[in-house]
């Protein structure tokens, strides 16, 4: 029997199994949270630009607000190794502009599917970059993930054309950064708090965008500005709170197959309040991505310690 002593030792230990547990929960509901982004957007009546600007100074404004009450100021204190933030914000920029310019071009489902695309890309490189083992669950979740967004993306077997194809190929460049921002988002929680992450971003992207979202401001009325307010302190700040909280307990390709739950929700929520019916094909990519979603947490028994 073991000794007292060592009772106590082990009842001071972290619960790992817990801990990875609630990295998926968390991970799961931002990605259902973004799932509505694409709703929002539509329902906005403003410049792409100026959407986006509004939408990163409620973020920022809230990430302040609750860095504040909880009496975390001083996680804004990076000093001069905070460099490297600027960088995440212009990618992000990137990214919201690319992703916001295809919802408004193609259909919402569409647009989300191919961001989504960029759970590929961690998959296939976080092995090189982050030294994560690739597992073959995870590969195996990344195929049918994959082949469900391929399924939802194609209706009738036709590729998109024209202005559809316009927005997919934003919809890809905001793929391929939304990629870059996962890769680099564990090595950056190494060195910096979260708040400080979503904070400074923020403001990065705010900083880079007020010349051009200025001229769209005039339109901004009290329903637009209820929805942005919605959009920047639910949908970025608190989604993306509960996405970095997650990815820091679990390894960065399991956290991308798990976010295909975003294109699901957003294909549900379009159908309901944009009237975009899903084809038989989409039903049959949403099962698809379940199946992903669920190897990914069926098998986080299998987690290591390290992450």
């Amino acid at each position: 029997m073991p000794k007292k002593n060592d009772e106590r030792h082990y009842s001071r230990m972290p619960n790992f199994r817990s801990s990875t547990i609630y990295g998926y929960a968390f991970v799961a509901l931002a990605a259902v949270i973004w799932g509505s982004i694409g709703i929002i957007v539509r329902l906005i009546d403003l410049p792409v630009t100026t959407m986006v600007f509004l939408r990163v100074v409620f973020a920022a404004s809230a990430v302040a607000i609750a860095l504040a009450a909880g009496g975390r100021l001083s996680d804004l204190k990076v000093g001069r190794e905070g460099w490297p933030l600027i960088l995440f914000g212009l990618t992000l920029a990137v990214n919201w502009l690319a992703f916001f310019l295809s919802v408004r071009m193609t259909r919402v489902a569409s647009a989300v599917l191919i961001t989504y695309l960029s759970p590929v890309i961690v998959a296939s490189f976080a092995p090189f970059i982050l030294k994560e083992r690739f597992e073959k669950t995870t590969g195996l979740a990344v195929f049918l993930a994959v082949a469900g967004t391929f399924a939802i993306l194609y209706k009738g077997g036709v590729l998109p054309i024209g202005r559809e194809l316009t927005g997919s190929l934003w919809a890809f460049l905001s793929a391929l950064t939304y990629a870059s921002l996962v890769l680099a988002s564990k090595p950056m929680m190494r060195r910096f708090p979260v708040g400080a992450i979503l904070f400074y971003e923020e403001v990065v992207v705010a900083l880079v965008l007020a010349p051009f979202a200025a001229p769209g401001l005039a339109r901004v009325n009290q329903v637009n500005l209820g929805l942005l307010a919605l959009l920047g302190s639910v949908q970025t700040a608190a989604a993306a709170g509960l996405y970095l909280t997650g990815l820091k307990r679990i390894p960065a390709a399991r956290a991308g197959v798990l976010s295909y739950l975003d294109p699901l929700s957003a294909a549900i929520l379009a159908a309901l309040f944009l009237g975009e019916i899903p084809s038989t094909g989409a039903v049959i990519g949403g099962l698809l991505i379940l199946t992903a979603g669920y190897l990914v947490i069926a098998h986080s028994g299998h987690e290591t310690r390290g992450v």
